[in-house]
């Protein structure tokens, strides 16, 4: 496989751009192309890699905010339940206040115990 460099053939590098693809000739092939990247500056690769610090440690206070929020979920789900139970509680002694008596005219009356 050939594959031009500065040094086989800078005229050929000079026609393309540095990050443009550089066709591979092999005995018998055509229309094949490679990448070529030039290497990056020293600045560039220290900004890359600080965004990609950056881009970890806000996926790690994402996933903690996930399990928080989980966490979260469940408590308001438990609290619901203690809730609607100390209603239905507070309605049984609410109504174990009062009795229904027949009248004579065959109406029913309620009646607070005392």
């Amino acid at each position: 496989m050939l594959l031009w460099s500065e040094d086989d053939d800078s005229d050929i590098m000079k026609r393309h751009q540095p990050w443009a693809a550089i066709p591979i000739y092999e005995h018998g092939a055509c229309d094949y192309f490679d990448w070529f990247d030039p290497p990056m500056c020293r600045r560039s690769k220290i900004i890359i890699l600080g965004l990609l610090r950056k881009m970890n440690e806000r996926q790690t206070e994402i996933e903690k905010l996930k399990l928080k929020n989980e966490h979260l979920v469940e408590l308001n789900k438990k609290l619901k339940k203690i809730v609607f139970i100390l209603v239905l509680l507070l309605m049984l002694v609410i109504l174990s206040n009062f009795k229904v008596a027949k009248s004579p005219n065959g109406m029913n009356q309620v009646k607070m115990l005392q």
